[in-house]
C-alpha cells in the first residue's frame, strides 16, 4: 500500500515537474521571440531612420545646389537672350549696410515667392527620386494646398530678413557703415533659412517624408525639412562686384560732374529772356532770340551738330538726352580707363561697355501761336541718370554652373535736384522787314 502511495506521489511530482518545465521552456521561447522581435523592430527602426536621414540629406544637398544655381542664373543670366536682372545702387549712398539691405530686400521681394514655389514643386520630387532602398518605399506626404506651403516658405525668407539673419557676407569689410575696398573683399555669402522660428501650425504644413517596410508594413514619418536654421553657402562674389560698382559710381560722380549734368537745360527755360531758347545747355541765353519762335535751334560749341525744335517735346527731349549721354559716356571712358577695375580673374566688362539712360523732367513753359493755334514751347532737364555696368568673374572657385564666366549686372542711379523752370506767358514771332531777322518776343 505504501509502495503504491509513494509511486503515485512520485508520478504526480513528475507530472508537475514536466508541466513546469514545459511552461518554463514556453516562457523562455516566448521571451526569446519577444526579445528578437524587439531587436528586429529596433533594427528596422534604425534602418528606416537611416534611410530617412539619407533621403533628407540628399534632398537638402540637391536643393542647396538648386538654390545656388538659381541665384547665379538670376544675377548673371547665364541663359542667352534674357534681359539681365540689374542690382540697383544709389550713387549718392555711401552706407555699406544700407546698400546690402537694398540687395537683400530686392532678393526677398523678387525671389522669395519664386524660390518658395520652387521648393514646393521640387522637394517632394527630390525626396522620392533620391533613394530606392530594397524592401522599403520612400514617399512624401504633404498638404494638398501648395499655396500654404509656398506661404510658409515665404515667411521663412521674410522672417530671416527682418531678423537681420538672412545673408552673411564673407571677408568683405568689418565696418558696416563704410563701403569696403572691393579689391580686399571676397564677397561670397551664406544664406540662412530659419525654420526654427516659424509657428507649429506653419511648420506642420511642410511636407513629411515617410519610409515604409514592404515586409512588416512598419513606417516612419519625419519632417522633410529639419526644424532649425539651414545655412547655405553661395559661392557668388556678388558683394565684391557691388563694392566695385559703388567705387565706379563714386568716381563717375566725383568733382561735381553729376551736378553739372543736373544743370543741363534745353528749350525755353529761363525767366531772364523768356522767349529765348538755350543754345548752350549749361548757360542761360545772353539776349533776345533773333529767329522765329518755332525755328530750329542749333547748339554752340562744344555741342555743335545737335539741333532741336522747342515746339516739339520729343525733339527737346532727344537733344537733352544726346548731350547728357555724350558727356556721361566721355566720363565713363575716362573713369574706367584710368581706374583699372580689374583684379586678376575678376573685373569690369568693357564689352558691353557701360550704357546710359537719362530720364527727363519736361514742362511746357510757354505758349506760341502757330497758324492760329496755340502750341507749347518746351524746356527739358535731366531728372535721373542710370548707368548700366557689368562685372565678370572667371575664377572657377566662385562659379556654380559649368559656364566659364559669371556676370553681375548693376544699375547705378543718380537723382537730380528737381529743376526750376522759368515758366509762364506766351511768345510770338515778330516779323521784321526784309533784310533783317525775325524775333521771338513776349506777346
Amino acid at each position: 500500500m505504501n509502495e503504491k502511495g509513494f509511486t503515485l506521489f512520485t508520478a504526480l511530482v513528475a507530472v508537475v515537474l514536466i508541466v513546469l518545465s514545459a511552461l518554463l521552456v514556453n516562457s523562455m521561447v516566448a521571451s526569446e521571440n519577444s526579445i528578437l522581435s524587439v531587436l528586429e523592430e529596433r533594427q528596422e527602426q534604425e534602418r528606416m531612420q537611416a534611410i530617412t536621414d539619407m533621403a533628407r540629406a540628399d534632398v537638402l544637398q540637391t536643393f542647396n545646389y538648386s538654390i545656388r544655381q538659381e541665384m547665379e542664373e538670376y544675377f548673371s543670366k547665364q541663359r542667352s537672350g534674357l534681359t539681365p536682372n540689374y542690382i540697383s545702387l544709389d550713387m549718392k549712398e555711401d552706407n555699406w549696410q544700407k546698400l546690402k539691405n537694398g540687395v537683400q530686400d530686392q532678393f526677398v521681394s523678387t525671389n522669395g515667392v519664386k524660390f518658395a514655389r520652387r521648393m514646393s514643386l521640387h522637394l517632394p520630387t527630390l525626396a522620392t527620386n533620391t533613394l530606392d532602398p530594397r524592401g522599403y518605399i520612400v514617399s512624401v506626404k504633404h498638404t494638398e494646398h501648395t499655396d500654404e506651403f509656398v506661404d510658409t516658405i515665404q515667411k521663412v525668407f521674410v522672417n530671416s530678413r527682418e531678423n537681420k539673419q538672412f545673408l552673411f557676407i564673407n571677408n568683405c569689410g568689418n565696418d558696416d557703415s563704410a563701403v569696403p575696398d572691393w579689391k580686399d573683399c571676397e564677397g561670397s555669402f551664406y544664406l540662412l533659412l530659419d525654420f526654427a522660428s516659424i509657428p507649429d501650425a506653419d511648420y506642420e504644413k511642410l511636407p513629411f517624408i515617410e519610409v515604409k517596410s514592404t515586409r512588416t508594413n512598419r513606417s516612419l514619418s519625419q519632417p522633410l525639412i529639419p526644424r532649425g536654421k539651414i545655412r547655405l553657402y553661395v559661392p557668388l562674389r556678388i558683394f565684391k562686384a557691388m563694392a566695385a560698382a559703388h567705387a565706379f559710381g563714386k568716381m563717375l560722380t566725383g568733382n561735381g560732374f553729376m551736378e553739372d549734368i543736373g544743370r543741363l537745360r534745353l528749350g525755353f527755360c529761363d525767366a531772364s529772356f523768356p522767349c529765348s531758347p538755350r543754345e548752350d545747355p549749361l548757360r542761360e541765353p545772353a539776349g533776345e532770340w533773333n529767329a522765329a519762335c518755332d525755328a530750329s535751334i542749333g547748339l554752340n560749341t562744344p555741342y555743335s551738330g545737335t539741333s532741336y525744335s522747342s515746339v516739339s517735346q520729343g525733339s527737346v527731349n532727344n537733344a537733352v538726352i544726346d548731350v547728357a549721354r555724350t558727356l556721361i559716356n566721355e566720363r565713363i571712358q575716362q573713369v574706367s580707363g584710368n581706374s583699372g577695375f580689374s583684379d586678376g580673374l575678376f573685373g569690369m566688362e568693357s564689352d558691353p561697355a557701360p550704357s546710359v539712360l537719362t530720364i527727363l523732367d519736361t514742362e511746357k513753359t510757354r505758349t506760341f501761336t502757330q497758324q492760329g493755334t496755340d502750341v507749347g514751347l518746351y524746356c527739358a532737364a535731366p531728372e535721373q541718370v542710370r548707368v548700366f555696368a557689368s562685372f565678370k568673374d572667371d575664377d572657377p572657385l566662385f562659379i556654380i554652373s559649368k559656364k566659364e564666366t559669371t556676370r553681375y549686372f548693376f544699375q547705378l542711379g543718380y537723382e537730380m535736384t528737381p529743376p526750376a523752370f522759368g515758366g509762364g506767358g506766351s511768345c510770338t514771332t515778330e516779323q521784321n522787314p526784309a533784310g533783317s531777322s525775325d524775333k521771338c518776343v513776349p506777346g
